[in-house]
């Protein structure tokens, strides 16, 4: 199972100025963002993967817009 988020919304011990930017922008914008490239929370993340599971036997791709919609 490929999952391919966007930016992940989750919080970190180190601090990654870059993305913390980016999601201070994604969050402000969130309405005019397509919803594949909108930041994901880490435990929809998650809940895909576990999903994947019970799914069918081959390779399987889940795209950002996949998952926020769990």
């Amino acid at each position: 199972v490929l999952v391919r988020p966007s930016l992940i919304d989750a919080g970190r011990d180190d601090t990654r100025l870059g993305e913390h930017a980016g999601l201070i922008v994604s969050r402000l914008f969130r309405p005019l963002i397509p919803k594949r490239y909108q930041p994901v929370p880490a435990d929809k993340i998650a809940a895909a993967l576990l999903d994947s599971l019970s799914g069918s036997d081959g390779s399987t791709v889940i795209e950002s817009d996949a998952i926020q919609a769990q």
